[in-house]
């Protein structure tokens, strides 16, 4: 004992340079020399340097991993309810809304525009590979005709319990636009809009800062939100959750484009044909 004491002595006063005990090299991020385990400094002025230590939470993960995520996300949010304040303003009825939808499309558009050109270099590398034949491709289709077929028995329901309650379909009729419209503002538009806006831009980011499923969770939220809609914001989230999923096992915004378009052509073209039966 009095020998470790002594060594121990001797290699305070060494500072850190070679082992009294065997002469070896002392690393300074051990208190002890990693050859023979002679102590040579107290545990303290190691561990003493993570006594101020923090833990880091994902909000400050995001933050300084993904900065660029919530000014797109709110960038949306603003376009968004301007649209609202246009559309109380200016008493918006049933063909009203279609058009007001038309503009927010549009509005939509050149805002992803805005972000695809200041952030390419972050979506470029997601168009680079197809991943539409794939195993989570094949399997995402699966799930997306349950989930359509979800939707039209929940959105039955609604049209049978809220007399108000109207398809967008029947909006664009009585403001005079036809099938074309629809197929362009309605299902083109928020395929490409959308994802590359919270699959290609905030999802991506956000995988960079904290765990896949937590960035695919939170990237389904934002996408439920812009919605601002109560009713079916359940199921929005769930598609959300598809989307996010399949783009992150594929890499590729290819995938959830197509699904997203096929989603949405299924609800509007698809589903008023099955109820006039």
């Amino acid at each position: 004992m009095n020998d470790l004491s002594e060594h121990r002595d001797n290699a305070l006063q060494n500072k850190g340079r070679t082992c009294p005990c065997c002469g070896a090299k002392l690393h300074p991020a051990f208190y002890f020399c990693i050859v023979c385990a002679t102590p040579y400094k107290p545990v303290e002025a190691i561990t003493g340097k993570f006594s101020n230590f923090e833990a880091v939470t994902d909000p400050d993960l995001i933050k300084t991993r993904a900065p660029n995520v919530w000014p797109v996300f709110w960038s949306y949010t603003v376009v968004l309810f301007i649209l609202l304040i246009l559309g109380i303003l200016m008493d918006a009825g049933d063909s009203a809304f279609a058009y007001m939808l038309v503009l927010g499309s549009i509005l939509m558009s050149g805002v992803t525009i805005f972000f695809s050109c200041r952030f390419w270099p972050s979506l470029v590398v997601q168009f680079k590979r197809l991943g539409l034949f794939t195993p989570a491709m094949a399997l995402s289709v699966t799930a997306l005709f349950g989930l359509l077929t979800i939707n039209y028995i929940y959105h039955y329901i609604l049209l049978q319990t809220f007399t108000e309650f109207k398809h967008i379909p029947t909006h664009f009729e009585e403001a005079g636009l036809g099938a074309l419209s629809l197929l362009f503002f309605i299902c083109i538009i928020p395929a490409i809009v959308e994802e590359i806006a919270f699959r290609g831009l905030i999802q991506h980011w956000l995988v960079r800062a904290i765990t896949p499923l937590k960035a695919m969770l939170l990237a389904s939220a934002l996408f439920t939100a812009l919605h601002l809609t109560v009713l079916s914001a359940p199921y929005l989230f769930a598609v959300g959750m598809l989307l996010a999923w399949v783009k992150y096992k594929t890499g590729s915004l290819y995938p959830p484009m197509i699904l997203h378009f096929v989603h949405n052509a299924v609800a509007v073209f698809i589903f008023p044909l099955i109820a006039n039966f």
